[in-house]
């Protein structure tokens, strides 16, 4: 869906109301410099329907890394399954977390797509979120987060929403997962992306964001 801010008003979108609840989230804004990704130039925007800012210490240190870029999707990334489900009748963030599958020998990568009802479609291109993050072992401590991603193109804005909990794996050392997040951009064009904002939350508990 596509919202777009009103001229001349300031908006605070769900990111800032959850900063303003005390709930601790940071930023990760990283061009991903990979041949096979189309160029994006990452950027903050005031006119943004939400702003992203860091507020105290990171509380999901084990995302370790992030990357992002254009992608044009295929018969396979299209297939991802939702990173989790929103919450009915919202649109902040609010949802059920998906428990990431255990991860017997790193790196595992997982692709999904936006919890909030959305589709990919194969052949139309997408922006492409890559996430790392270390599962811990059996007896480590699991943890929830949620994402929200902002992408603005030449025709307007769309949101990407994932909630996530970490599961465990088997390996007394933890192991390296991969998270590759799409959000369908609606065009088969290579779209000229303006500007895109990430922020990434600690959730309450590991089945339920925030």
């Amino acid at each position: 869906m596509i919202r777009r801010p009103r001229a001349g008003r300031t908006r605070t979108g769900p990111l800032a109301r959850l900063a303003a609840g005390g709930l601790a989230f940071f930023a990760l804004l990283l061009l991903l410099p990979t041949p096979a990704l189309a160029s994006t130039t990452v950027t903050q925007s005031s006119a943004s329907p939400f702003g992203v800012t860091a507020t105290g210490a990171a509380k999901v240190a084990a995302v370790t890394r992030i990357g992002i870029g254009t992608v044009l999707l295929t018969t396979v990334t299209a297939g991802s399954g939702a990173a989790g489900t929103q919450t009915p009748g919202t649109i902040g963030l609010s949802g059920v977390t998906l428990r990431l599958a255990s991860c017997r020998v790193g790196p595992c990568t997982v692709g999904l797509r936006s919890a909030a009802p959305s589709r990919l479609v194969a052949g139309t291109y997408a922006e492409e979120l890559v996430l790392s993050l270390t599962q811990p072992p059996r007896r480590g401590v699991q943890f929830g987060f949620d994402v929200e991603l902002a992408v603005r193109t030449t025709t307007g804005w769309f949101y990407l929403r994932g909630y996530l909990s970490s599961g465990v794996t088997r390996s007394a050392a933890g192991q390296v997962l991969h998270l590759d997040l799409y959000l369908d951009l609606g065009t088969r064009t290579l779209p000229a992306v303006l500007v895109t904002e990430v922020a990434i939350n600690s959730c309450r508990t590991l089945r339920s964001c925030p």
